[in-house]
């Protein structure tokens, strides 16, 4: 999945019933 927000901030997921662990990578503009 693939989330693009409109602007720099902090920001939440909660994976809910999720069974697996999953990893977020968090990616800026300077990447």
């Amino acid at each position: 999945m693939l989330f693009i927000f409109p602007e720099e901030n902090t920001w939440g997921f909660w994976m809910k019933n999720t069974l697996i662990p999953l990893d977020i990578i968090w990616v800026d503009e300077n990447m």
